[in-house]
């Protein structure tokens, strides 16, 4: 990696899209405030977007000593495809944690700050789902939620789920996709 490559240059775009051959690649520079553990109860269709913004004002603010800190206040490079989302070292360039996107149980943006960014998972080590919290650089995390969205109505239509006429709301804040 050269000088140029160095992620302290502010004049690298944080949204870069690539189509190769159908597989489409975004990638955000974003900063991880760290994750915690979330109850599957507090992720139904009712309960899931206050549990997530919960998780988020937690984590913003500092508040749940017990949270898990991997990644706190690391400046990583959050890839996007068509099936995975990457969490990169923007130094080293290693992938640091892979996330397939049908595995990603839901996400939603900070009503607090419109750059702050979130997913839960089930975690595949301790089967606890595990909601993961970052702050945006240079791109609203509702960027990052819409291309999420967008995959995942791309998954269904693929897998006969959903079809193409079927409209999905730009206006959540959160999408829910369960097991696609």
């Amino acid at each position: 990696m050269n000088d140029e490559d160095n992620r302290n240059d502010d004049t690298l775009p944080t949204h870069i899209v690539k189509e190769e051959s159908q597989t489409q690649q975004h990638r955000f520079y974003v900063r991880s405030l760290g994750w915690t553990k979330i109850v599957e109860e507090e992720l139904t269709t009712e309960h899931s977007s206050r549990a997530v913004n919960k998780c988020i004002h937690e984590l913003t603010r500092g508040i749940n000593d017990a949270i898990g800190r991997w990644g706190e206040g690391k400046d990583l490079y959050m890839d996007i495809n068509n099936t995975d989302l990457l969490l990169i070292d923007p130094m080293q360039m290693t992938i640091l944690h892979k996330q397939a996107i049908p595995s990603i149980r839901v996400w939603g943006v900070g009503r607090e700050n419109s750059r702050d960014f979130a997913y839960v998972a089930k975690d595949k080590a301790t089967r606890i789902y595990m909601c993961h919290v970052f702050r945006c650089d240079n791109t609203p995390a509702r960027t990052i939620a819409n291309i999420l969205r967008d995959i995942c109505k791309n998954l269904m239509i693929e897998r006969g789920l959903l079809s193409t006429t079927t409209e999905i709301s730009n206006n959540n804040t959160q999408k829910r996709w369960g097991n696609i």
